[in-house]
């Protein structure tokens, strides 16, 4: 016999909100930090609720990864996973492309033509 799916009221007894755009709920120190933080305008919606991965609590969200840290200070146990470079690195990305650049000289503010330089281009610009 299945037991019965709770709903989101009777779930949970503490701070919380549920999104019934993806059907997941955000609460405690994450939804603090998310709806200090610009909430589903920035983040987007929540796509999981918390787990544990890696022996840390995580929650996914359309545009980010939030993870809690117990031994930051008050206020800052809430972090941003590094998505972007664990990304770059299980796929093998040669790590010369990541590393830091010195800026581009601006032309002027009045400029017509915008560029952005692409490592690996032979210092080269492309034009925006």
């Amino acid at each position: 016999e299945r037991t019965p799916r709770l709903s989101p009221e009777k779930r949970y007894r503490f701070h919380h909100r549920y999104y019934p755009q993806t059907g997941h709920t955000l609460s405690l120190a994450f939804l603090e930090c998310f709806k200090a933080q610009g909430g589903e305008e920035v983040w987007g919606y929540p796509i999981s609720e918390p787990f544990i991965e890696k022996g840390q609590i995580v929650q996914y969200l359309q545009s980010a990864r939030l993870e809690w840290q117990p031994e930051s200070p008050p206020g800052k146990r809430v972090k941003l996973g590094l998505l972007g470079q664990e990304y770059l690195q299980a796929r093998g990305v040669d790590p010369s492309l990541v590393e830091p650049v010195e800026p581009m000289a601006v032309a002027t503010p009045l400029a017509r033509e915008a560029f952005m330089r692409v490592k690996g281009s032979g210092g080269k610009g492309l034009q925006l």
